[in-house]
């Protein structure tokens, strides 16, 4: 649809010019060429796209753990359409080339699994936009940590019973 426009009025010459455009959609694929107009008629430049980024991921939080996986929700920004998770165990991830890949997809939860005892977690979340053969990455990341559990069987011994009188005793034990 080439029906919306940004126009700039005026006597300009022969120059370079550069025209600000607001309140483009997120995760948008946009065509766009210049034009201009004098007496002898209408120049038009040739078609290009562009890819505006998409809205950031936002609500990032750990819904759960194990022993060795994580679970995490989010919301998508909008304009989203994949959505790339990396994790380490010394920091966030700066970019979608550090740490190790966690999630690549559609959703906006996972679980990452694979993960050692007991160690804490950094995860960073980037919201990608696919459109038109170009990639478009939203300009702010969720963050979300979480540490995995000593969840599973507990492990328990019976100890023997100690003070133990006519109608009372001290029951002992270890859990771990």
């Amino acid at each position: 649809n080439h029906t919306d426009n940004s126009t700039e009025a005026g006597s300009f010459g022969a120059s370079t010019f550069s025209a600000n455009v607001t309140g483009l959609p997120k995760g948008t694929l946009i065509y766009w060429k210049a034009m201009a107009h004098n007496s002898n008629g209408m120049g038009y430049g040739g078609e290009l796209i562009l890819l505006t980024r998409p809205g950031p991921p936002t609500n990032a939080v750990s819904t759960g753990n194990t022993t060795d996986s994580i679970s995490l929700g989010w919301t998508n920004g909008e304009g989203t359409d994949w959505v790339e998770i990396r994790y380490s165990d010394v920091g966030y991830p700066s970019d979608n080339l550090s740490g190790s890949l966690g999630y690549w997809g559609t959703d906006n939860f996972t679980t990452v699994a694979g993960l050692h005892y007991l160690t804490q977690y950094w995860f960073t979340i980037f919201n990608h936009s696919y459109k038109g053969g170009l990639w478009s990455t939203a300009n702010a990341t969720a963050y979300v940590t979480d540490i995995t559990d000593n969840i599973g069987v507990p492990s328990v011994t019976t100890g023997a019973a100690t003070l133990v009188e006519e109608t009372t005793a001290t029951l002992n034990g270890t859990v771990t």
